[in-house]
């Protein structure tokens, strides 16, 4: 809604989605102070921390190596 502090920020749909992965440095609320109601849903995957190491691991499943 207007004049709140995630106002304008993209959205994306992904409602439809069986699964999806989130990388983030951990599961508390952004600087916005909005808790994200998505991190609770059925078939979401989260790789909490640094994201250069999560997206490595990331890669690496994807690749058939973890």
């Amino acid at each position: 809604a207007e004049g709140t502090p995630i106002y304008g920020m993209p959205i994306l749909a992904v409602e439809n989605c069986k699964n999806i992965i989130i990388c983030n440095y951990d599961d508390k609320p952004g600087y916005a102070g909005v808790p994200n109601p998505l991190y609770g849903r059925e078939g979401v995957h989260l790789m909490l921390g640094d994201a250069s190491q999560s997206f490595d691991k990331l890669l690496a499943f994807a690749a058939g190596q973890a």
